[in-house]
């Protein structure tokens, strides 16, 4: 999860489901903070800094300054998540709502229908045509085509910029969208 906060500062925070904690990153590094009792919310402390989520807001508290508000940047949350499972290129498009994963190794992952509707390749090629990266795959009677080129889009709903445009080909139907180079 990536974090936002009052004070000017990005704090990356990942799970560690299995110790009951959370370790976040911060400017002055990283700290791990075991999960406490609290009211409501999860809420995580080492005794000098705590990190308080409820929903897509959290509240850091240092000993001896006062708390400072943050609030989740998703899309870089969904970024980071994506570059720790090893994808290399992460795209989304619009109406349906769609997002393409290429990677770790040959796997392609195509998702559209808000959600509703997941297609996994695990044996995609990669190659280069015409200024674009393009990965193809076949699985039985499936076959997706992925061009990735390297030109600025900006997302036609949000407005976020991104720094590739990514062409879906599958099911009979063009995709069109952007793409963020994770590698």
């Amino acid at each position: 999860y990536v974090w936002n906060c009052d004070d000017g500062q990005t704090i990356r925070m990942r799970n560690l489901l299995r110790e009951n904690a959370i370790t976040i990153e911060m400017h002055e590094g990283g700290r791990k903070l075991p999960l406490v009792v609290s009211a409501s919310g999860a809420k995580y402390s080492d005794g000098s800094l705590s990190f308080w989520t409820k929903g897509d807001t959290a509240l850091l508290e240092r000993e001896g300054s006062a708390p400072v508000n943050c609030r989740q940047d998703r899309f870089q949350s969904l970024l980071a998540d994506a570059r720790v499972r090893g994808v290399t290129f992460r795209g989304t498009g619009n109406e349906p709502g769609w997002t393409v994963e290429a990677g770790p190794g040959s796997r392609l992952e195509f998702v559209t229908n808000y959600g509703a509707d997941r297609h996994t390749f695990d044996a995609a090629t990669e190659s280069a045509a015409g200024g674009a990266r393009v990965y193809t795959a076949t699985d039985g009677e499936r076959s997706i085509k992925v061009a990735v080129t390297t030109e600025p889009c900006t997302d036609d709903m949000s407005g976020w910029a991104f720094d590739h445009r990514m062409v879906v080909e599958f099911g009979g139907q063009t995709y069109r969208g952007c793409a963020t180079a994770l590698r």
